[in-house]
């Protein structure tokens, strides 16, 4: 069985805030135009199946920080970067879509990004200590 390797923290905390800002991109960052309905109320810009994917892509990055025993460094740094790539995306917004809530939005992210990345990586590594217990020195701590 192979030795477990325990990142560093600087590394491990750079991967997830690149790999944060790029699936922010990717399933949000492009989406910047409010649906209207036809009785003129509007929704979004987003649609429930670009914040799943974004969910599922920010569980895959949990799972990776807890893997490689760095769970709480995960997880804060993927907040902090949810959170930032939303403040900057809602303050860039055109005056005529800009209600001023976006600093509620990005604190409601911040706080769902800990509520969310944090268990998974901790639970992750908890599960990779477990399996590589009896396999020698060198498995995660959960924090």
């Amino acid at each position: 069985m192979a030795r477990y390797v325990r990142r560093s923290p600087e590394g491990v905390g750079t991967c997830v805030a690149i790999a944060t800002v790029v699936a922010y991109g990717a399933w949000l960052g492009w989406d910047q135009v409010k649906d209207v309905a036809p009785d003129g109320s509007t929704s979004g810009p987003y649609q429930t199946w670009q914040v799943l994917g974004l969910g599922a892509v920010l569980a895959v990055i949990g799972i990776a920080g807890g893997w490689v025993g760095r769970p709480l460094v995960t997880g804060f740094v993927s907040a902090a970067f949810m959170g930032l790539c939303f403040a900057i995306d809602g303050a860039t917004d055109p005056p005529q879509q800009n209600d001023g809530l976006w600093t509620i939005g990005a604190f409601a992210v911040t706080l769902a990004g800990l509520l969310f990345v944090v268990p998974v990586a901790c639970a992750t590594a908890a599960l990779v200590a477990r399996l590589t217990n009896g396999a020698g020195a060198g498995a995660p701590s959960v924090v």
